[in-house]
């Protein structure tokens, strides 16, 4: 209508539940779009914010087994790894694995177990990745135990460039699990708590950019708040302090803007509410998400049968979330717009949205508006991008995506070309022909835009004298992800090689077939080219028991009585 509309007149409100699902990406999405100047209001901090992550991983150390995930990923996170120098966290991760590092600070966290040996834990790891920096083991073919009191190593065998990085290694994380044990086990006031655990994140945590260094000085604030709420000086154990700061962490949104400024404004509903914006987009109000269930809680007296809720009582979470969404809908001064997911994600199947939206629907059509001139606003978004609903001859949607408008002409290229073909009466070329018959400029522009690589020399095309041998977990693989399962086929890989290294925290019970196998062709052909012992059963059961026992150290075969 001619009237201004500024970025800062638009705002974007986040289902609650729904919250951190869409708030991790609108960040980036606003970034693609034209990089659309946006205000985020209330993101959680510990979601989202990589120091307030590390501080969350550093305090609930001491409550944790010192399983892989707990101890490796504050040992590789960004914020201690400032700290060292010249560490790669990939080695740190790949070093776990090796030394099958999986629970346990050490023999004590094992007592009263099955596991009798000085196995999984992390001082076993420690002292081998010591030992290997500077003795030799399977690196150099080196296969000999070193017995340390009553427990055996295998060393893990070190670069000379490798050593600075596990000295590093080691020392962080045995100060890691020395203070998370103190800290398990002592008693002091809260005021002093609060004091130990800001030096703590001092010692560990290093700030890497300006937003670092900003919740930095948050969480300083906040420790400074919880120290003055002691009043009484009454020793207390860590987990009384630990409760205080995660709760104050919880609360903690980003929150580096203003209203009505900065461009659009994303938030949810709550400090939402009486701000009137020209136009506001409501997202996730799915069936499942919006309004909240009513959960009672048995001392809410509002509840008791003899008290009768009045006029103005929100007395359940459903209509909270009723009453924000009336707030929000009647503050809203120009265009109000509401959506939902319409389809699941694994399955497709088809989506309803929230009661809200239905009952909103029935009321426009009962008084306000006709069933057509209803439907014609309700739109159903196609499932690609680049559909022709926002890019063909007649489109009836707008998309303000620059990457889906290059993927739609790259389509529509494609089409030319195969209308091309057909008025030609000529094949489709293959690219090997379409790039020869084009300038060199235009061939190097194509590849470019496309993201073309041009394949290797060789032929990988198998000739018709030669037989491929497909096993049926690949085609399975296939079957299941056909891109993912034709690439671990051709390329040789197996599903061990993406193993999370975070994710392993229980050992082996069960040795795998090949496992076994490989031992017994092991043991065989030593006893075999062994002239000076003859070949019977029980020198190729010494032979296996010697092997097996060198996996055992490695932590690679069962133990104990699965063993």
């Amino acid at each position: 209508a001619g009237e201004r509309l500024d970025f800062h007149d638009v705002a974007v409100i986040v289902n609650d539940a729904e919250r951190d699902a869409y708030q991790a990406r609108i960040r980036s999405v606003f970034q693609a779009t034209h990089d659309i100047p946006h205000n985020i209001i209330d993101i959680t901090a510990s979601a989202h914010r990589r120091y307030v992550e590390a501080v969350e991983l550093l305090i609930a150390l001491p409550f944790g087994r010192f399983t892989r995930r707990e101890l490796l990923r504050l040992l590789t996170h960004d914020n201690v790894v400032a700290g060292c120098e010249g560490v790669d966290p990939a080695t740190w991760e790949r070093w776990c694995q090796e030394l099958n590092i999986l629970h346990g600070a050490d023999d004590a966290d094992h007592e009263g177990t099955y596991i009798d040996k000085s196995l999984y834990h992390w001082d076993q790891g420690l002292k081998r990745l010591v030992l290997g920096s500077f003795m030799t083991g399977g690196i150099a073919g080196d296969e000999r135990v070193i017995q340390l009191g009553d427990d055996e190593y295998l060393p893990l065998e070190l670069s000379p460039q490798e050593v600075g990085s596990a000295a590093q290694f080691v020392s962080l994380a045995r100060a890691l699990i020395a203070d998370a044990r103190w800290l398990a086990r002592a008693q002091v006031p809260l005021r002093e708590w609060m004091g130990l655990i800001g030096e703590l994140l001092q010692s560990y945590l290093e700030t890497v950019d300006d937003d670092d260094e900003f919740d930095r000085l948050r969480v300083a604030r906040f420790l400074t708040e919880l120290a003055d709420r002691d009043l009484s000086s009454a020793p207390v154990p860590f987990r009384v302090a630990h409760e205080f700061i995660r709760a104050s962490l919880a609360t903690l949104e980003i929150s580096r803007g203003q209203y009505l400024s900065e461009g659009v404004v994303v938030s949810s509903f709550l400090p939402m509410r009486p701000i009137p914006f020209k136009v506001v987009f409501v997202t996730g109000l799915g069936e499942r998400f919006f309004p909240r269930s009513d959960v009672r809680s048995p001392l809410d007296l509002r509840w008791a049968p003899e008290l009768e809720p009045v006029r103005g009582d929100v007395v359940s979470a459903r209509a909270q979330d009723e009453y924000m969404f009336l707030e929000t809908l009647i503050s809203t001064r120009e265009r109000f717009y509401m959506s939902y997911v319409a389809r699941d994600g694994q399955t497709g199947e088809s989506l309803e949205p929230s009661s809200v939206v239905r009952l909103l629907w029935f009321m426009l059509e009962q008084n306000y508006a006709t069933p057509e001139n209803l439907q014609q606003r309700w739109i159903a978004h196609p499932l690609r991008r680049w559909d022709d609903r926002y890019f063909g001859p007649e489109p009836d949607l707008a998309s303000f995506q620059p990457d889906a408008h290059r993927e739609a002409s790259t389509l529509e290229a494609r089409r030319s070309m195969e209308q091309f073909c057909a008025e030609a009466q000529m094949p489709y070329p293959d690219r090997q022909t379409l790039f020869a018959d084009v300038p060199p400029d235009v061939r190097d522009s194509l590849q470019a835009r496309l993201g073309l690589v041009e394949p290797p020399d060789e032929e990988l095309t198998p000739s018709d004298d030669q037989t491929v041998t497909v096993s049926i977990r690949q085609i399975r693989k296939f079957l299941e992800a056909p891109t993912q399962g034709t690439a671990l086929f051709h390329l040789g890989m197996r599903e061990d090689d993406f193993e999370d290294p975070y994710g392993v925290e229980d050992e082996v019970f069960e040795s795998a077939v090949v496992q076994r196998t490989v031992l017994m062709q092991r043991a065989f052909v030593e006893a075999l080219l062994d002239e000076s012992t003859p070949l019977t059963p029980t020198t190729l059961e010494e032979r296996y028991a010697a092997l097996f026992h060198r996996e055992l150290l490695r932590g690679t075969v069962p133990s104990g009585p699965f063993g």
